[in-house]
């Protein structure tokens, strides 16, 4: 059981965190959209997209939080969720170092000036 509720809650705090960012990129995309002169641009956000959008981003902010529960488990000695396989905890820091510092820079950064 402390292995299940380790994988569980490995992908959803990834997925989750994932998730959180990606909200923040969909509003500096709208607010780019609302502020656009083209009125093609204004009019191409409708409340459907959206939430088609932020449906299909849950969708694969859950599935980039896959990998992040099948490595991880409880480790019986000291009785904690950690990684379990060495190159996949390397390979976890590159995966945190685009998707959260990287990532989120770049396309506010870009939007932001758009704006």
């Amino acid at each position: 059981m402390p292995s299940l509720l380790c994988k569980i809650s490995s992908v959803l705090y990834t997925g989750g965190g994932v998730f959180a960012l990606v909200c923040l990129y969909l509003a500096a995309i709208d607010r780019y959209l609302q502020t656009c002169p083209s009125a093609v641009k204004r009019q191409w956000m409708t409340l459907e997209r959206a939430l088609l959008l932020l449906c299909i981003f849950a969708f694969l902010s859950i599935n980039l939080g896959l990998p992040f529960g099948i490595f991880r488990d409880v480790i019986p000695s000291i009785e904690q969720c950690d990684v379990v396989n060495a190159k996949f905890a390397r390979l976890s820091f590159y995966f945190y170092a685009i998707i959260g510092i990287v990532s989120p820079g770049a396309l506010l950064v870009v939007f932001g000036y758009l704006t």
